[in-house]
């Protein structure tokens, strides 16, 4: 992975130049190369809070990796994104793409938004439209409409409540997240209280858990 920030002073409109880039290769036991990934972003902040971006993103896959009925073996995006105030809470987003992944050629749009609804209350909302070209796309791509919707409530920098909800039109997966934090003393010593809720098509009753993770930091040093 290559991660590069660059902060230009001959430039007074760019406030910062962003770089990243991962790659994963993924081999057999007869050391046959199965599935290969490789993942660019770059983007341009500029000082009055306006960023564009690019990400483009190749995957390749042999059969043993891919899905009953996908015949395209390789994954091929492009995206576009403009946003407002993104290296800050308050923020928006919207994206658009192109391109092919392993049911076939398609395009897509979506946006993010999240905000302060008040000192307290934080929200955000996230969806994606995604459509194949049905006349050259497999028989089973299917066109998807992704809704995410979260909430934080923050009664003290160490007290506070997260939720997490997603809606996803091709499966009918509907799940729900919530997590119940305090730090009794931070930033590592902590409780939490954690309800998942997930159901789909898939599912002849929904899944439910209730969990509790305790953590301490005792503090040791040792010389």
């Amino acid at each position: 992975a290559v991660r590069y920030k660059y902060f230009p002073k001959t430039y007074s409109t760019i406030k910062m130049i962003y770089y990243n880039s991962n790659y994963r290769w993924d081999w057999s036991l007869d050391k046959i190369l199965q599935r290969y990934e490789i993942r660019q972003e770059a983007s341009v902040y500029l000082k009055n809070k306006i960023n564009v971006g690019l990400n483009a993103h190749y995957e390749y896959r042999d059969a043993i990796w891919r899905k009953t009925g996908q015949t395209f073996s390789h994954k091929d995006r492009i995206e576009f994104e403009l946003g407002y105030n993104t290296l800050e809470y308050n923020q928006v987003l919207v994206n658009y793409g192109v391109g092919q992944d392993f049911d076939g050629p398609l395009h897509w749009y979506g946006g993010w938004a999240q905000f302060d609804v008040t000192k307290k209350i934080g929200f955000s909302y996230d969806f994606e439209n995604r459509m194949y070209n049905k006349k050259k796309a497999d028989l089973i791509a299917t066109d998807v409409n992704l809704h995410i919707i979260g909430a934080d409530i923050r009664f003290s920098p160490d007290l506070f409540i997260r939720l997490f909800s997603q809606y996803r039109s091709d499966t009918d997966r509907m799940y729900f997240y919530g997590r119940l934090g305090w730090r009794f003393r931070a930033p590592n010593s902590a409780i939490y209280l954690t309800y998942s809720y997930d159901d789909d098509d898939n599912r002849v009753e929904p899944y439910k858990i209730v969990y509790a993770k305790f953590s301490y930091d005792f503090n040791l040093s040792i010389y």
